[in-house]
């Protein structure tokens, strides 16, 4: 991402993505950063998005982390 080159960068955020939504947790604390880094991703993989005028999917990742965070600034803002 910060060499711009954001069709890498959302290759590799779609794929950190699927892998950690494919991954179970067995304690509430492996869930909370779970949900933090999972947060992370999707904020990520929005920015890329917007960067690539892509608004459909940039609200869809929005959306994404809106679920997890109601009240994320980032995804608000985005």
């Amino acid at each position: 991402y910060k060499r711009e080159e954001f069709k890498e960068a959302s290759k590799k955020y779609r794929k950190a993505i699927y892998l950690l939504e494919s991954t179970s947790v067995n304690s509430e604390e492996d869930e909370e950063r779970w949900k933090e880094v999972l947060l992370k991703l999707y904020l990520n993989m929005s920015q890329v998005c917007v960067k690539q005028s892509k608004p459909k999917k940039t609200i869809y990742y929005c959306k994404l982390a809106l679920n997890i965070d109601p009240k994320s600034a980032k995804a608000l803002f985005r």
